[in-house]
């Protein structure tokens, strides 16, 4: 178990379509309360965006987007960042199983050294706060938001990469860190979410 200071950092995806790895667009929540959010151009093995009913984001607004490389590179300097800076670099996702897997699976299809990364879910800690368990309410996103009166535009990544590091930094509940220092999942897996 690690004794370095912790730096959160509220992580969220939105996807093309079903390839894992479908990256088209990302959000980033800061401690001090700012905001990070882009498009990011759809691998070549699954260009097309056919999402759009879900988050909004167009066929255009992905192809205008930074490449994923662009995106990685900004994670691997705030990774090395808090590593100069003497803290552990933890990763806040609401359910991290997709946005994790599709991580893994965009440096996989990218050709990109799996960054070793912490990740944290929010979403237990959710429905601690909540006093419910998993099947028995509510705990995403909108639900969240509407309890801390804060006003989100959901499927908007940096609004629900918020959240997720809202529900972190008020809970002293933040126990279940989950390390990622797999490579990418198997190609075979990565053609589509499960």
């Amino acid at each position: 178990m690690t004794t370095a200071p912790r730096r959160y950092l509220g992580i969220d995806f939105e996807y093309g379509n079903n390839t894992k790895g479908s990256i088209c667009a990302y959000g980033l929540a800061f401690e001090d309360g700012t905001q990070e959010h882009g498009f990011v151009q759809l691998p070549a093995i699954a260009p097309k965006q056919e999402h759009t009913r879900f988050h909004g984001i167009t066929q255009e607004q992905a192809d205008g987007g930074m490449e994923f490389s662009q995106l990685y590179a900004r994670i691997a300097g705030l990774l090395a960042e808090a590593q100069a800076d003497g803290v552990e670099l933890i990763l806040v996702a609401h359910d991290i199983t997709s946005d994790r897997r599709a991580w893994q699976a965009a440096q996989l299809i990218h050709g990109l050294e799996a960054l070793h990364l912490s990740w944290l879910n929010s979403l237990p800690i959710a429905y601690a706060e909540l006093g419910i368990k998993k099947g028995q309410g509510k705990a995403g996103v909108a639900t969240m938001a509407e309890r801390y009166g804060i006003p989100i535009n959901h499927h908007n990544p940096a609004d629900d990469a918020l959240i997720a590091l809202q529900v972190v930094l008020r809970n002293p509940l933040s126990k279940n860190l989950v390390k990622d220092n797999q490579p990418a999942q198997r190609v075979k897996e990565l053609r589509t979410h499960g």
